[in-house]
């Protein structure tokens, strides 16, 4: 093997395009094979980085190799080592095809095999020079030899030193080096071999190809997958099919993506295996596509989806059932400028990953949802007047990066919230609760000065029914990851009482729009 695998999960962690991508094929893999045959899904794998951006696997074997390009196609017809990396990832892991995943408009290049001849006669010259350290010769005369301190993992992929820092394995020793120069020599004279057709190459449409589905977005990937998603239930529970709407599809679509994401963290996080790529069996993702989400109300994970749902829905729904607040009935027809707080929050929190979006609703209703009982979560009416509407009114009020909605104001930091309690004592109960069982809400405590709420008003709502609460070295050992403006405050005033004041939304309203 020539061309080392691909080792940047780290990267790829933050390329959300091209996880999107690979859920994508898969699922047409999947569609595919349970037409044929159950049984055969145990076999596949998706594999991601290793031996391309990603592939899929049967069994131990390569079948596809998929390189994905989200913005302009750098494959310039004069840069070979790219298009020779390619093919020969392609020959040395015997892949059936390659596929490359561009932007509908973008066409790659004809000559990658052309390219890639090219590339291992230049290699194979290269190869014949002499092998010397850097202060055996002038530097200008680097060229002329084989220099052994040019031999890093630094270098391009596909170059001459990227090729032997890889086999050597860290052993550049001279005499190692030259003996290894022998066996590069003689795969690259077979690889070439096996790009000709009796004398001439063969076509680059025998081994490679533009993806005959290709996206501009990653939301367009996203609604493809949905698609996806119903057509292989309708296959396998087709009961299901009353229940099955879009919000269904993009909720377990949504939970294929967060495993495949834990997938490549925990693979990352195993620092052994960084080199051998990612893998994902296709039997766990056909499992989570035929959990039954919709039955098993009692999850904690659908209740979450089932609260932003309500938002998302409400959001949409806002400008024509406000006429009082919004001059166009829907938010795309809407012209101001600059856009309303309401927008311009909402295009933040919908960019938050699916993980995060959960911490963010824990946060803001003060509770995780109990299970068993979805009914407990806020209905419609509380998210348009306690969230939309106060997100409308009051301009202060942003998503921060701690994941809470609040505004500073005075000194004082106050925080949105989505509680309905009708008395203090459900309120106190409540956050008692939650803070006792749960380390991450912090905030809460050691932050908040006002909590917004439906309908409390409460100058005095001191945190676990004491009168004083001591921040000690556990408290601020609990405060070193919390990232807030608030922490010098926190510290200045530890040993003072910690009093909240709760407010009503229409006092807020008032408060925070002087």
């Amino acid at each position: 093997m020539l061309i080392s695998p691909f080792s940047a999960i780290s990267s790829w962690e933050g390329y959300e395009y091209q996880g999107h991508i690979a859920v994508f094929v898969v699922l047409q893999k999947i569609r595919e094979l349970i037409v044929i045959n159950n049984n055969a899904i145990n076999d596949f794998i998706l594999e991601i980085e290793g031996a391309e951006d990603f592939s899929i696997k049967e069994k131990n074997n390569y079948v596809t190799l998929h390189q994905v390009k989200s913005g302009t196609i750098d494959l310039d017809q004069n840069e070979k080592k790219d298009k020779f990396s390619f093919i020969v990832s392609l020959l040395q892991y015997n892949a059936i095809y390659g596929y490359f995943h561009t932007l509908p408009n973008k066409m790659i290049p004809n000559d990658f095999v052309k390219s890639t001849s090219d590339w291992i006669d230049t290699l194979l010259i290269d190869l014949d020079k002499d092998i010397k350290n850097s202060n055996e010769v002038a530097e200008e005369d680097y060229d002329k030899y084989i220099i052994i301190n040019k031999i890093l993992p630094t270098t391009k992929k596909g170059s001459l030193y990227n090729i032997i820092n890889f086999v050597c394995k860290g052993n550049k020793e001279k005499e190692e080096i030259q003996r290894l120069v022998k066996d590069i020599k003689t795969e690259l004279t077979t690889y070439k071999e096996k790009l000709k057709d009796n004398d001439d190459l063969i076509k680059d449409d025998q081994l490679l190809s533009k993806y005959d589905h290709n996206f501009s977005n990653s939301q367009e990937v996203k609604e493809a997958s949905y698609s996806l998603i119903k057509e292989i239930l309708n296959v396998v529970k087709p009961e299901w099919n009353l229940f099955i709407d879009n919000d269904y599809l993009e909720f377990v679509y949504g939970q294929v993506f967060l495993d495949l994401k834990d997938h490549i963290t925990n693979h990352f996080i195993n620092k052994a295996e960084i080199n051998n790529g990612c893998q994902m069996k296709f039997f766990e993702i056909f499992t989570i596509l035929t959990n039954d989400y919709h039955s098993n109300f009692n999850s904690i994970k659908y209740q979450y989806f089932l609260l932003w749902k309500s938002i998302r829905s409400i959001f949409e729904q806002f400008p024509s059932k406000n006429k009082n607040l919004c001059k166009a009935d829907r938010c795309e027809e809407c012209d101001e400028i600059p856009a309303c707080n309401l927008i311009r929050q909402l295009q933040i929190i919908s960019k938050i990953e699916e993980e995060d979006l959960h911490n963010f609703l824990y946060r803001l209703i003060l509770k995780e949802p109990e299970k068993g009982k979805p009914n407990n979560l806020p209905d419609d009416s509380l998210i348009n007047r306690l969230f939309i509407s106060i997100l409308k009114e009051i301009e202060l009020l942003s998503f921060e990066k701690n994941n809470i909605i609040q505004a500073q104001k005075d000194g004082l930091f106050y925080r949105l919230t989505l509680n309905a309690s009708g008395e203090v004592h459900e309120l106190q109960e409540q956050i008692n609760k939650e803070v006792h069982a749960s380390v991450d809400d912090k905030l809460l405590i050691y932050e908040s000065d006002v909590l917004i709420t439906d309908q409390l008003n409460e100058e005095n709502f001191i945190y676990n029914g004491i009168n004083t609460t001591v921040i000690g070295e556990k408290e601020f050992r609990d405060l070193k990851d919390i990232t807030s403006d608030s922490i010098d405050k926190i510290k200045k005033n530890y040993n003072k009482p910690k009093i909240m004041r709760l407010i009503d939304r229409k006092n807020a309203k008032k408060e925070l729009s002087e």
